[in-house]
């Protein structure tokens, strides 16, 4: 039972690392065809 619960919290522990480094890059923005069909790649973009 002792190396479950070690498990069981490396493994909680490591998903909220993941959520945490995760939480500024999801942009929350309305999909646009017309951007996507026209967006041109620039090092900027990057």
């Amino acid at each position: 039972m002792n190396r479950i619960l070690k498990i069981g919290l490396l493994t909680a522990g490591i998903l909220i690392l993941i959520g945490l480094g995760l939480k500024g890059r999801i942009i929350h923005e309305k999909f646009s065809s017309e951007k996507w069909k026209n967006w041109e790649e620039t090092e900027s973009e990057w």
